[in-house]
This record gives structure tokens, C-alpha cells and sequence, in this order.
């Protein structure tokens, strides 16, 4: 694919197809695990028959959005705008059956919108964006579309998220990868995204609470300075530290 056309290929024979021009200069190509196929320009969205190239659908959009990323079950996709200070809206999502917009947060003239790097599907109800200028990890809901700074209960200690990446089960991410700068060496973790409701019904539930002690059972650290893996304590108070970490032959 260049800027603004598309070229089919079977990956059989890898013989091509007729290369088609794309309208509005598109230059991002996703495809939803229903097999539908996007692309990304300048103020749009646009779908295509994946077998015809023909276009099905055009979505206006704020701003300028990335390739999209999409809901396991291909019901919604999820992209940013990649220049939220032409109308905020940093993330936008649509149900890809109904094609209907939503975006957050909404343009302000008192406070700026977050610029986020990376969206992070982890499952049809979760997602995490990573804000590289402030070094933060944050989560996102579905619907309704909105998000928060988080630190997962307690589980990400440091205040400088460096690095996010998310195991690949399907349809749920079983974990979540952080590498982070701590009071004196960087530390990375796996943390085990069951231990921790999606941020929309854990302010809901009552039983919930910020404060609440966190579970450390699932929590791995790596120690880059003492050559260690951690385990983290559970609430039993018991832990342990693997010495002489190395890479697997």
C-alpha cells in the first residue's frame, strides 16, 4: 500500500491484484477481526469491502486518527487523535455495526487533553493508553468512553511509567507489562489483570475502595540493579527473591 492507494494480495501465490486509489490520501490500513477493512486520513474513517475494495462507509472524525485498534469480538475500534490540540477528543471510538462516534475528552479552553502514544486493547471492556509526556498509564473505558491516571490499586509503584505492553490471550489480556522508573533503579512487572475490576465498575462497587489494601499475590517485579526476580508479598506477608536472573539460553 502507498499514500493514497491499495494493492490486494493472495497470500497463496502472493500474486497482486488491481491497485485501487483510495480517496481522502489515506495512509493507515486496519483490519477488525471481522474482516473489515479501514483506513485512517485527515479527518476521516473510511471502510471497504474487503473482496472489492469498494467503499461501504464514511466516517467524519475529529483531527487526525491513528490506525485503528479493535474490541476482541470486532464490535467497537478504538483510535486516537494523533493531534489532539485540534479539538481534543484524544480518544474516539465507534461501534463498527453502527458507526456511531463517540470521543473524550471533550474540547476545553481552560485545560489541555492528554497526548497518548499507544492504545492498548485488553478485552472488550478495558483499555489502556499510555501517555509518554507525563509518563503515566491510564485507563479507559468503553462505554461510556472516558479515562483515568491509574496505577491498577497500588500494583504500578513509581511515578514514571516508561514502557506498557499487554499479553496476547484472547479474548482477555491475562496480563499487563509495565516497566517503570522507582525511587532508585527501573523495576518491570507483570501484573495480573484479574485481580483488578476495569476502573468503570470499580467505582461503582461500593466494596471497592482506593484505599483499599491491594493485591500483591500476582505481582512479579524485576530488580534490574540487584540482578533479581521479586515476588511480590502476599497478604500472608510472605515473599521471595530469586537471585542471579539472566537470560534463558
Amino acid at each position: 500500500m502507498s499514500a493514497g492507494a491499495s494493492t490486494p494480495i493472495n497470500l497463496t501465490n502472493f500474486t497482486t491484484g488491481t491497485r485501487i486509489d483510495l480517496p481522502y490520501g489515506a495512509e493507515k490500513l486496519s483490519v477488525s477481526p471481522l474482516g473489515i477493512l479501514y483506513t485512517s486520513s485527515s479527518g476521516r474513517i473510511t471502510e471497504y469491502n474487503p473482496d472489492t475494495l469498494a467503499v461501504v462507509a464514511t466516517l467524519p472524525v475529529v483531527g487526525n486518527p491513528s490506525p485503528l485498534k479493535f474490541s476482541p469480538d470486532g464490535s467497537r475500534a478504538f483510535f486516537l487523535n494523533t493531534t489532539p490540540q485540534i479539538g481534543a477528543r484524544t480518544v474516539q471510538s465507534f461501534r463498527t455495526a453502527q458507526r456511531d462516534l463517540t470521543e473524550w475528552p471533550a474540547f476545553s479552553f481552560t485545560s489541555s487533553a492528554p497526548v497518548f502514544e499507544d492504545l492498548l486493547v485488553a478485552s472488550n471492556d478495558r483499555i489502556f493508553a499510555y501517555e509518554r509526556a507525563n509518563q503515566s498509564l491510564w485507563e479507559i473505558t468503553a462505554s461510556p468512553l472516558g479515562g483515568q491516571v491509574t496505577n491498577l490499586n497500588g500494583s504500578i509503584v513509581g511515578n514514571q511509567v516508561y514502557g506498557v505492553a499487554l499479553s496476547n490471550e484472547v479474548p482477555s489480556a491475562r496480563f499487563l507489562y509495565v516497566l517503570t522508573q522507582g525511587s532508585s533503579q527501573p523495576s518491570l512487572r507483570r501484573i495480573n489483570l484479574s485481580d483488578f475490576p476495569v476502573v468503570a465498575k470499580l467505582a461503582a462497587a461500593s466494596a471497592a475502595k482506593a484505599t483499599d489494601t491491594p493485591k500483591r499475590d500476582n505481582v512479579t517485579r524485576v530488580d534490574f540493579m540487584m540482578n533479581a526476580v521479586i515476588r511480590m508479598p502476599s497478604r500472608s506477608g510472605t515473599g521471595s527473591v530469586e537471585s542471579g536472573l539472566r537470560p534463558s539460553a
